[in-house]
C-alpha cells in the first residue's frame, strides 16, 4: 500500500511538472495577441503583451491538434506577425517579437479617419446641421488646408447658410487647389455674378 501510494504521488508530481505555458512577448511592449483555427475568420482577443498563457488557456485554444490554429500579433503602427500552431508541446515556451515599424500603417489610420470625418460632415450636412458640419470641416482644414474637397464643402456648408460671401471664398479656394473641379468654379462663376464681385475675395473678408 505504502509503494502504491508512492507511485501515486510521484505521477502527480510529473503531471504538475509537465504543465506548461507559453509567454508571448514583444518589443515594443503592448501588441494585441488573436487567435483562430486555419481556415476561419473569427478572432479571439487573448490579451496585450507581454501574455502567459495558462495550460486551461492553451488547451482552449488548441482544442484540436489536427486543426492548427494561426496566432496573430498586431500593434498600432507595426507590422503584423504570425504563427501557426498545432501543438504547443509539454514544455514551457517563450515567444519573443521584435516588431517593425510600418509607416504605411500610420497614413492608412489617417486617412481612414479622415474619411470618417468627411462622411460624417456629410451627414450632418444632409441632416441640417450645418454649424455641426462646418465645425468638423473646421478642424480638418487645420491639418489639410490645401485640400480642395474640404474647402468646396465648406463652401457648400456657407451656401446654405446664406453666407454667400464666405461660400465664394471656399470656392475659389477648391478652385485654387485643383484647377480641375469644375463644380467649384461654377459655383465660383455664379456666386461672383450674384454678388458682383469682379476679383477675387481676400482671404481676411467675413
Amino acid at each position: 500500500m505504502k509503494n502504491i501510494c508512492q507511485i501515486f504521488i510521484l505521477v502527480f508530481i510529473l503531471v504538475s511538472c509537465s504543465t506548461n505555458k507559453v509567454i508571448i512577448e514583444t518589443n515594443p511592449a503592448g501588441a494585441e495577441v488573436y487567435s483562430r483555427e486555419t481556415g476561419k475568420t473569427v478572432e479571439k482577443s487573448l490579451g496585450v503583451t507581454p501574455l502567459e498563457l495558462s495550460q486551461d488557456q492553451l488547451d482552449e485554444i488548441v482544442k484540436d491538434p489536427t486543426k492548427p490554429v494561426v496566432l496573430k500579433i498586431t500593434k498600432h503602427g507595426y507590422s503584423e506577425e504570425k504563427i501557426i500552431v498545432s501543438d504547443f508541446g509539454s514544455s514551457s515556451v517563450n515567444y519573443n517579437f521584435l516588431l517593425k515599424e510600418n509607416t504605411y500603417a500610420e497614413i492608412i489610420s489617417q486617412i481612414d479617419n479622415t474619411s470618417s470625418d468627411l462622411f460624417e460632415a456629410q451627414r450632418l450636412m444632409r441632416v441640417g446641421n450645418i454649424d455641426g458640419s462646418i465645425k468638423i470641416l473646421e478642424a480638418l482644414l487645420k491639418d489639410y488646408k490645401q485640400s480642395s474637397l474640404i474647402n468646396e464643402l465648406m463652401a457648400s456648408a456657407y451656401y446654405i447658410k446664406q453666407n454667400y460671401k464666405k461660400s465664394l471664398f471656399y470656392y475659389e479656394t477648391a478652385y485654387k487647389y485643383d484647377s480641375k473641379n469644375f463644380e467649384a468654379y461654377k459655383m465660383k462663376k455664379y456666386l461672383e455674378n450674384k454678388l458682383g464681385v469682379k476679383r477675387p475675395l481676400e482671404a481676411n473678408n467675413s
